[in-house]
């Protein structure tokens, strides 16, 4: 969530300056404009994946309560796999999130430079 306050922030501010001392009708700002909308529903995505799929970490009480009464290596067992189950779990959500922060950072990467290009008016 700091990379799309930052984007926020930067996209902003510089749309406002840009404003200020060029023509905010070309096709250019829409364009900046679209790209900006993309970078943060993608993040909201991510968001939402985020809250779908938790960090996964084995609880001690859990443990206690339904694997204690098992024999030592039942229960070894048992933990070795349940941690297992919860690094895949969390490597995924992990790859997940990246995936999106990279898009996010490529719309971004995109945007700053069609905002120079629009300042500059090269187009």
């Amino acid at each position: 969530m700091s990379v799309t306050a930052w984007m926020t922030t930067v996209t902003l501010a510089a749309i406002a300056i840009n404003v200020r001392y060029t023509d905010s009708s070309g096709v250019l700002f829409f364009i900046v404009l679209f790209i900006y909308v993309v970078g943060i529903a993608a993040s909201l995505v991510a968001l939402w994946q985020g809250e779908k799929g938790e960090i996964l970490m084995l609880d001690p009480m859990k443990l206690h309560e339904k694997d204690l009464h098992k024999q030592e290596h039942v229960f070894q067992a048992d933990v070795i796999y349940d941690a297992g189950e919860a690094w895949k779990n969390n490597n995924a959500l992990i790859h997940r999130k990246a995936k999106y922060l990279s898009f996010i950072i490529v719309c971004f990467a995109v945007e700053m430079i069609l905002l120079c290009l629009w300042a500059w008016g090269i187009f």
